[in-house]
């Protein structure tokens, strides 16, 4: 890797080389990659409340929640994730303020390591965080055309509950077939030259895809749902120790937070995107603080009225892959409305996909343009 510093401002053509003033020593290289910058913060918002999407992932990460940690979880989870995620957020922002580029974490992890660390103690701090990073980012674009298309055989099983005895390797062949095909066309959607125009309407409409999804459920759930007792919805644990794998009450409530504290994971997203926000340095912090909050705010009735609303806990809801589904489907006996819920949130999570698949990308570019790769 070089070692002279070159920075690029995004909104302009300058560069600059300097050198790192601790150490009188030169920084490793570092060159933005280059883009139009067409990302606004209402646009940038729409892209960090997809990735977030706090209430979709809530709704999903209901049956590992229950199954750990009870109805209790469902409802202390999120709102102690939200005084996480808030500080968490906060401090990504102040982060993005400083180092508003591609790859801004692992910048400034290198520029404010201890100098005593020497340059290549902090290059390898730096590249760890980078790695770490990137690897996230390439399990969730993975995953999700993995989630979708469990979901899509989760809605054939409403209407044809034979496939749930199907041999696991037919299943799964399906599963891959549909995640294939998802995966083709995310790539299309986000690696080509039209990203510019096809993201930001994308993302936009996945925003509201969300907002309908939560208002759906706050008018049904109330509706056509059994209510339960405040002790059982906001204080009742798991309903066997053996769930938990520890025996220990205290620990099953501490791991199934952990799960559902997922909901707020990456509001890094649109930090990897710098290069296409305009005035990234103001727009970026913004942008991660108002989606945190905005995700937040949609999830915190969900975790009020899912509980409070849902039912007995019975074996069919702790065992379903997706229980909002199978909660759904026993309050209400509709499989149009379970059908429609269900659509609702594949076709929401196509937009996610896309996002993350944009950001990964942008990050794989910026790390090799570095030479951040073993080579």
């Amino acid at each position: 890797m070089s070692k002279s510093v070159e920075t690029i401002d995004v909104d302009s053509t300058e560069k600059v080389v300097g050198s790192d003033s601790r150490t009188g020593k030169e920084s490793p290289k570092y060159a933005p990659s280059r883009f139009d910058a067409f990302i606004r913060t209402f646009d940038g918002i729409s892209l960090l409340v997809n990735l977030q999407s706090t209430p979709i992932a809530f709704i999903n990460t209901l049956g590992p929640a229950l199954l750990t940690g009870g109805p209790r979880v469902v409802f202390w989870g999120p709102l102690i994730g939200w005084l996480v995620a808030t500080c968490v957020s906060g401090s990504i922002a102040e982060m993005a303020s400083a180092e508003p580029f591609v790859g801004g974490q692992y910048i400034r992890c290198y520029t404010n390591a201890p100098s005593w660390l020497g340059q290549r103690g902090r290059l390898l701090l730096s590249h760890t965080q980078a790695y770490i990073t990137w690897i996230g980012w390439i399990i969730a674009s993975a995953v999700l055309p993995v989630v979708m298309s469990g979901q899509i055989m989760g809605l054939v099983q409403i209407y044809h509950p034979t496939v749930a005895a199907w041999n696991p390797r037919q299943i799964g062949a399906i599963e891959v077939g549909i995640g294939t095909a998802i995966v083709v066309l995310c790539f299309w959607v986000t690696l080509n030259k039209f990203l510019k125009i096809v993201l930001t309407p994308l993302e936009v409409c996945g925003m509201v895809l969300v907002f309908v999804i939560v208002i759906l459920l706050l008018v049904v759930l109330p509706v056509k749902g059994a209510r339960n007792s405040a002790y059982m919805a906001f204080m009742s644990g798991t309903t066997d120790a053996a769930n938990t794998s520890w025996g220990n009450d205290g620990f099953a409530f501490c791991q199934g937070i952990t799960l559902v504290y997922f909901i707020y994971t990456a509001s890094d997203g649109i930090v990897h995107m710098a290069a296409e926000v305009t005035d990234a340095g103001l727009v970026v912090p913004r942008i991660i603080f108002r989606s945190t909050q905005i995700g937040a705010l949609l999830s915190i009735p969900l975790c009020i009225l899912i509980p409070l609303y849902m039912g007995p806990l019975t074996d069919d809801i702790l065992s379903a892959p997706y229980p909002i589904i199978q909660i759904l489907l026993d309050r209400t006996n509709s499989k149009a409305l379970v059908s429609a819920v269900a659509i609702l949130i594949i076709l929401q999570t196509v937009p996610v996909a896309c996002g993350a698949l944009a950001t990964s990308s942008r990050l794989t570019l910026q790390l090799a343009q570095q030479g951040a790769f073993p080579h």
